[in-house]
């Protein structure tokens, strides 16, 4: 795992495309998905490199997938959050998607407050349940087809 780099958007953009149209596209409507895809290109992650910490995790030389610690909130009132998680649609259930996580809520645990969020796919849930999160029932995002959840972290992990 390192931070991303410019060099690394296209690649990055790429990989999130994949996911959406081969896998994400089986479980959400295709109105999300074209939603999605819309958010998916190379100006926008270089955008979100200003004010997001973005992570590729890599398999070689090959970045396999990427994710992405967020503040959605401000600096009185934090909303830390995973973000932009994709796992090349090749590389699944090879450990991928678990070193992109644990590294996030590594680096999440030395925050305040101490919970983060994750706004997951219908496919990924269960996957986030696996390191603790859960359903966060106050926060509503059905009409992208959102399931938002929590993970209350340990300070100093």
């Amino acid at each position: 795992m390192r931070k991303a780099a410019s060099d690394d958007l296209e690649e990055i953009a790429s990989i999130a495309r994949q996911c959406l149209t081969e896998v994400m596209a089986k479980y959400h409507s295709p109105r999300v998905i074209v939603k999605f895809l819309e958010h998916q290109s190379v100006e926008e992650y270089r955008n979100q490199l200003c004010w997001k910490e973005v992570y590729v995790a890599l398999k070689g030389d090959r970045i396999a997938g990427t994710g992405a610690l967020a503040n959605f909130g401000t600096a009185q009132k934090p909303f830390n959050s995973l973000s932009n998680c994709y796992v090349h649609p090749d590389l699944l259930r090879r450990g991928i998607g678990t070193l992109i996580v644990q590294t996030l809520i590594e680096l999440a645990s030395q925050r305040d407050p101490h919970i983060l969020h994750c706004p997951s796919s219908r496919n990924g849930i269960k996957f986030y349940e696996h390191f603790g999160f859960t359903v966060d029932e106050i926060q509503n995002d059905a009409d992208d087809e959102i399931t938002w959840m929590s993970l209350y972290l340990k300070q100093g992990r």
